[in-house]
């Protein structure tokens, strides 16, 4: 073997054991670039396609379609091309680097193997062949081309640039994951047609020396004369001279990458829907531009591909997008420039050329056989699924809403959201709490459209300061009612079940405090709704307050939490939205309780479990504060909810303790010390995870809440089990929207569910969900008979194919608001499901099996 390698690469002459020494170099620099670069920039590439396909708002490498509000045209260039000049400086050193090692070490200037061997093919496909090896773009492989350039002459240089730019094995899988059969397909043959014709091509224009072969044999047999340098000094002689090649490639092209890279960055700032889809459409005008584009702008290395697909979302057709993907990684300014040290001016002219014309040429045959094969298929594989995601619209100026909040949001204020259905035809109605100005009520109509009764109703409580509510049948009469809290004395509408209501006067509106957010549940367990509400105040033992319902309109204040508000609360925590909800599935509802600590600027909560006690057949409720909370080991872990969402907060009980949902949207979330005033979770796509709203709070909540570093509005796809990804859908409010409140609801029966936005001093909004994931769901309304009509505290369980579903029956969701009293399943693609099972308040159980989806089901609590 050694003789073998000493006899094929010369190793006693210096030539010989220079290019040893370079091989091996040249082979542990290609791992260590593969390893810390190439395989790296996968991720990269596939990161910047999730962004380019993600609803609503699709960006590259830093150029998005829609431009954040505040963000200038200069911002978004810089932005651009900083970020191509990082993507691009790795290869571009990396090229430098070996197209020193090249000329240093293995193609050596003195050397006899620096004349041009073979045929012209023989030489083009060498090149072809080692260009994939590089893996470099059109730009970053010119420096290594170059010194190729003489073993191998133009047709192998040209040949290295074609088959490292558009043959490289990465970006032929990319293609042909990412987009069609056609498109795919195309890349793959015109970089075969591009690497085989283009550099003979551009080789025809370059005239011809005859070469001297008498020279070559004097000079192959003197080589036999020269001294034989040691193995070290070899080396290091060589050593110096890589590094001034290499310094010397890097002054003169490292300039002109930068001034590529901003011009290329201001060409991509132009783009935008009305312009891609007038001069990038499936016609000829489409293929010129898009050719001429190509050519024109130097891309890092498979960023073609999601540059591609952004214009695909654009509007751009399918055939100029063939042509695109084959020109801007085949060819591009800085390539040229660099290749002017090997090739003549018109030989330059003819690679461009020949490059434009196999581009627009490969278009054109797209565009013939697309139109007859493929003409029903949509260009790009993730546009396909992109087009079963839900989206929203704002049907707000349709539907017959005209209102406008108007709240002073300092010391707590809010302009909460009610969902009810206060008048029992099945779509639920809209309750507006305005913090400074009459509350409004609007009653759905059915078809999308909605009907302000809110004088007729009786409900717009003119003079008070409204802050939040909540809605429940506290009196059993089969009509919701909706509780009022102010800054001031709170209201209690009581329904009067003709479409009208009525201030009621009872003992729970004694309290003059500044009320924050409430909630309905029957925390004894004896049919009647009790109430829990929240102050904004200095005096701990007023912070939170909980009313037993004693029927006849009357109730009574529990009091025995208030030595555990003496010990805990003090003027540094700010008490916000309470819950009543069976945390460790017992059958009681316990009070959970989410705070602000205001020295650190951090949410968390407060929880007492109910272990009522039976005494004299009288039931008792005994509420230990547990701030920790965990699970007694005898819990049975198989009947426990898995999650908890209430308030601003989410609370999980895998492992029995109560925490912040760990996923990095709440990391940032809080990290950042913003609170969104609106937070739901609802299972917007009905994919059987339930999602995550985050709106941005208003100004004047704290002294933080102007930071330009506030988390925006974020809509968050819940993959697979707490893996959350922020996605922007179509429609929903901007970044810069403040929110009060938020809620959802199913508002006309389509199966998906919908939001109402109460942004800050602006009108209301209503977003429509768009149903386009064709997932199944069930949409379940559940009563109770003589009492607890609203059953809230019930437990269902839902069983299918792809597992079961645990959800809770309870009345707030969201600060200071309150969102759809049904009880909303994802069902993804499941077809039927085996069994529904319903834990009434009371203890009763409900069985039923193979219920078909996609319907909105009533269930009614057994009889005895």
């Amino acid at each position: 073997m050694q003789n073998y390698i000493s006899s094929k690469l010369k190793t006693n002459t210096n030539d010989g054991r220079k290019r040893l020494i370079g091989i091996l170099l040249f082979i542990i620099i290609l791992a260590l670039f593969f390893s810390f670069n190439r395989l790296p920039k996968l991720d990269i590439v596939g990161e910047d396609l999730s962004a380019v396909t993600s609803p609503g708002q699709q960006c590259f490498q830093g150029f998005c379609i829609e431009r954040e509000e505040g963000t200038s045209f200069i911002s978004k260039w810089v932005t651009f091309s900083t970020t191509y000049l990082r993507l691009v400086t790795v290869g571009m050193t990396f090229a430098f680097v070996i197209a020193g090692l090249s000329e240093a070490f293995i193609f050596p200037p003195n050397s006899t193997r620096g004349f041009e061997s073979g045929s012209w093919f023989s030489r083009t496909i060498k090149g072809a062949a080692a260009g994939p090896v590089m893996n470099l773009c059109s730009a970053c492989i010119v420096p290594v081309s170059s010194a190729f350039h003489r073993r191998a002459g133009v047709e192998g240089a040209l040949g290295m640039v074609q088959g490292s730019a558009t043959m490289n094995i990465p970006a032929l899988s990319m293609v042909f994951f990412v987009f069609n059969p056609l498109l795919g397909l195309s890349r793959l043959i015109l970089a075969v047609v591009g690497a085989l014709t283009i550099p003979p091509l551009v080789a025809l224009t370059i005239k011809k020396e005859p070469q001297q072969k008498d020279l070559i044999d004097i000079v192959e047999n003197n080589t036999i004369l020269e001294s034989i340098l040691p193995w070290k000094t070899i080396f290091i002689e060589t050593l110096r001279e890589w590094s001034k090649i290499t310094l010397g490639y890097l002054t003169r092209m490292g300039p002109i990458m930068i001034v590529a890279g901003f011009a290329s960055g201001l060409a991509i700032q132009w783009l935008n829907p009305g312009i891609v889809n007038t001069y990038l459409g499936n016609n000829l005008l489409g293929l010129a531009i898009a050719a001429t584009f190509g050519i024109l702008i130097n891309v890092p290395l498979l960023f073609e591909i999601p540059l591609v697909a952004l214009l695909l979302l654009l509007g751009m057709g399918t055939a100029p997008a063939a042509t695109l993907l084959f020109t801007a990684a085949a060819a591009g300014p800085v390539t040229f420039w660099g290749l002017a040290g090997i090739l003549p001016k018109k030989s330059i002219a003819s690679f461009a050329i020949s490059t434009w014309i196999i581009g627009f040429l490969g278009g054109l045959i797209v565009l013939g056989v697309g139109t007859i094969l493929w003409k029903d298929t949509q260009p790009l594989k993730i546009q396909m699924q992109q087009s079963k995601i839900n989206t929203y619209s704002d049907i707000t100026e349709t539907s017959g809403v005209n209102f406008t909040t108007n709240s002073n949001l300092q010391n707590y204020n809010n302009t909460g959201i009610v969902i009810l259905d206060f008048d029992n035809d099945s779509f639920e109605d809209i309750y507006i709490i305005n913090g400074e100005g009459p509350n409004e009520l609007f009653h759905n109509q059915g078809d999308k459209s909605f009907l302000n009764v809110t004088k007729s109703s009786n409900t717009y409580d003119i003079n008070a300061l409204g802050t939040g509510g909540c809605a429940a049948d506290y009196d059993n009469d089969g009509d919701e009612d909706i509780f009022v809290t102010n800054q001031g004395q709170n209201t209690l509408f009581k329904n009067n079940g003709d479409g009208t209501f009525s201030k009621t006067k009872t003992n729970i509106l004694n309290d003059n405090s500044h009320s924050i957010g409430c909630a309905w549940g029957d925390i004894n367990n004896d049919g009647w709704l009790d109430l829990i509400y929240t102050n904004h105040t200095n005096n701990p033992v007023n912070s939170i307050k909980l009313f037993i319902n004693t029927k006849n309109n009357e109730f009574e204040e529990f009091n025995s939490i208030k030595n555990d508000l003496t010990n805990y609360i003090n003027n540094n925590l700010k008490i916000l939205q309470p819950a009543l909800i069976d945390i460790n599935s017992d059958n009681n509802l316990d009070v959970v309780i989410i705070y602000k600590n205001l020295n650190t600027n951090t949410l968390n909560q407060l929880i007492w479990i109910n272990q009522i006690q039976t005494l004299n057949n009288q039931k008792q409720i005994n509420l230990i504060f547990n701030k920790e909370f965990l699970l007694s080991p005898e819990f049975d872990q198989k009947s426990r909810v898995k999650k908890i969402y209430f308030g601003n907060n989410i609370v999980i009980s895998e492992t029995g303790e109560v925490n912040l949902i760990n996923n990095p949207i709440l990391a940032t979330f809080f990290r950042h010390f913003k609170i969104g005033w609106g937070a739901i979770n609802f299972d917007y796509n009905n994919d059987g995870y339930d999602d995550i709203f985050i709106s941005k709070n208003p100004p004047d909540y704290d002294q933080e809440s102007n930071n330009s570093n506030q988390l925006p509005i974020q809509l968050s796809i819940n993959e697979d089990i707490e893996k959350f990804s922020p996605i922007l859908t179509e429609n929903i409010p901007s970044d810069n929207t403040q929110i009060n409140a938020v809620a959802y609801s199913d508002l006309d029966l389509d199966g998906c569910l919908d939001i109402v936005v109460s942004p800050y001093k602006a009108p209301l909004k209503i977003f429509h969900n768009s149903c386009k994931s064709q997932n199944n769901w069930l949409n379940l309304k559940l009563e109770g008979k003589s009492i607890n009509k609203n059953a809230i505290g019930a437990q269902i369980h839902i069983s299918t194919e792809n597992g079961t579903q645990i959800k809770n029956l309870n009345t707030n969701v969201g600060q200071a608001s309150q969102s759809s009293s049904k009880i909303h399943f994802g069902l993804g693609e499941s077809k039927s499901i085996k069994s529904l099972t319903v834990f009434w308040p009371n203890g009763k159980i409900s069985e039923y099996k193979n219920i078909d989806v996609n319907q909105h089901l009533s269930l009614s609590e057994p009889r005895e």
